[in-house]
């Protein structure tokens, strides 16, 4: 079976929208060039210009006339727009029930494919044979196939965010505005899979940069938790980031928690804490997740704040003291001389 229909009337006008292309792409625009919301006329060799729709050749204009009709898969209410929008005057996309034709004023209707080229100076429409239509439906059902697997996996990463989302019910200001960010994409999701897709990966990647720093949560410390110790700064914030501290404060890090990259820190032993800050020391309870490969410290997804004390006289005489005389001094600081 072959598809085909006549068009009168319209001479030499392919060669006509190549040439009006051609004028748009010179000087600095020589090789492409906005045309619409991602649309591009695109240069591909001495004869021939795209329309190009995101990633996808969805019109291919050639000098001698010929214009090749694609959607990459993406038979979607975008693709269809534009294909009407730049495609050669007389020449319609259309759909009747999801299946997609192309059509003209003057002639009949066509199968449309991926890959249908028109001769806008004959009017005519590629002859396609019964063995060849039947390899175009396979290729395009493969492709249906795949534009069905991307969008799967971009809903995936819908749930992945909403699933993150669900875990933050304390939000800072920051992180609420990243939120807010990631969730204007989401909104787009229904217009076009692809480019909200973009920014929710995107979204996601600041999302796990603004939660990688600590947050202060309700949490009260388990029976399980570590005994542990935490200096800090004189004007009581922490020495990575300046976090403000006080008594009884419980902060988390969400994310794998990991040593000098992603975690909450602190020592077993006074005198190990006691060289990354100072000089006032904090006694800590911490758990969760936690990494322990470093000797002198752990790196913890809670930390809880027992009590403070200016220790900044210990700190100094450190050097002095034996390890064990340290950490008694540190330890004899308790309750009553909590700052």
């Amino acid at each position: 079976m072959a598809y085909g229909f006549g068009l009168h009337g319209y001479g030499k006008r392919g060669s006509e929208e190549y040439a009006s292309l051609a004028a748009q792409l010179t000087g600095r625009n020589a090789g492409s060039r906005k045309l619409a919301n991602n649309t591009h006329a695109v240069r591909r060799g001495p004869r021939a210009i795209a329309v190009r729709l995101h990633a996808t050749d969805i019109l291919t204009f050639y000098s001698d006339g010929r214009v090749e009709f694609r959607t990459g898969g993406w038979e979607t209410v975008t693709t269809k727009a534009r294909l009407n929008q730049f495609g050669p005057p007389g020449f319609t996309v259309g759909s009747n029930r999801g299946e997609w034709y192309l059509s003209t004023r003057r002639g009949g209707n066509v199968a449309f494919f991926c890959g249908i080229t028109v001769n806008t100076r004959t009017g005519k429409a590629t002859q396609v044979s019964a063995r060849h239509a039947a390899k175009v439906e396979r290729d395009r059902a493969e492709e249906r196939r795949a534009s069905a697997r991307e969008k799967t996996a971009e809903r995936r990463t819908v749930r992945q965010y909403s699933a993150v989302c669900a875990g933050f019910a304390r939000l800072t200001e920051p992180q609420r505005a990243a939120s807010q960010f990631v969730g204007e994409s989401l909104a787009g999701l229904g217009a076009s899979i692809v480019e909200p897709a973009e920014s929710i990966a995107v979204g996601l990647a600041e999302l796990g940069e603004i939660f990688r720093h600590a947050r202060e949560v309700d949490d009260a410390p388990p029976a399980d938790a570590l005994d542990a110790w935490h200096f800090i700064r004189a004007d009581h914030t922490t020495g990575h980031g300046g976090l403000p501290v006080r008594v009884g404060q419980t902060l988390h890090v969400w994310g794998d928690v990991q040593a000098c990259g992603n975690g909450l820190h602190a020592s077993l032993s006074a005198n190990d804490a006691a060289s990354y800050c100072g000089p006032v020391v904090c006694h800590v309870k911490v758990w969760g997740a936690m990494d322990r490969s470093h000797e002198d410290k752990i790196a913890a997804e809670f930390r809880h704040v027992v009590w403070m004390a200016d220790a900044s006289a210990l700190h100094s005489a450190r050097c002095i003291l034996s390890r064990d005389e340290f950490d008694a001094a540190i330890t004899a600081l308790a309750p009553g001389s909590q700052v």
